[in-house]
């Protein structure tokens, strides 16, 4: 079995062009992506909770990341995300997680969902149809992997 290793990410993100002009980098993109994907993956969704997250783990981070300006605003890391090539970093994204998600033919997939009680909402525009919070997990047993998907996310 093939591990989630920060190395293979790591390197693949270097392959990334960094889309601003020189005298506007006061953070290295590096550090910008490690940042923002680190805490896309424990749940934070809004710029401003990447932001937070980053504060939260600053010195964890200071431990393998530059940060010469500290942590990114959640106004630099918007700016950044809008220049990016997201074609690209969606590539080297789903190659990380391919590279270690190796599923055969035949695999087994275990697969359990469920709507929460008392969860209903209108659905925005319709007010007869409501929605429905719900989860699924999907566990992989020949690699040992979780997918979780909460409404429209997806966790590792």
């Amino acid at each position: 079995m093939n591990k989630l290793k920060a190395e293979v990410l790591f390197e693949s993100l270097t392959e990334i062009n960094d889309p601003r002009r020189q005298h506007q980098k006061f953070h290295s993109l590096f550090d910008i992506l490690v940042i923002s994907i680190g805490a896309v993956i424990c749940a934070a969704e809004p710029w401003t909770e990447i932001e937070e997250f980053g504060a939260a783990k600053q010195e964890w981070f200071s431990s393998f990341l530059e940060l010469e300006n500290g942590i990114p605003s959640y106004d630099t890391l918007r700016r950044v995300f809008i220049l990016l090539d997201n074609i690209r970093l969606k590539e080297v994204f789903v190659n990380w997680i391919s590279s270690a998600v190796r599923l055969s033919k035949g695999s087994l997939a275990n697969i359990d969902g469920k709507n929460l009680c008392g969860s209903r909402e209108p659905v925005k525009g319709r007010k007869a149809q409501m929605s429905r919070f719900a989860f699924s997990n999907i566990f992989f047993s020949s690699s040992h992997i979780v997918l979780t998907k909460i409404g429209s996310f997806f966790i590792f």
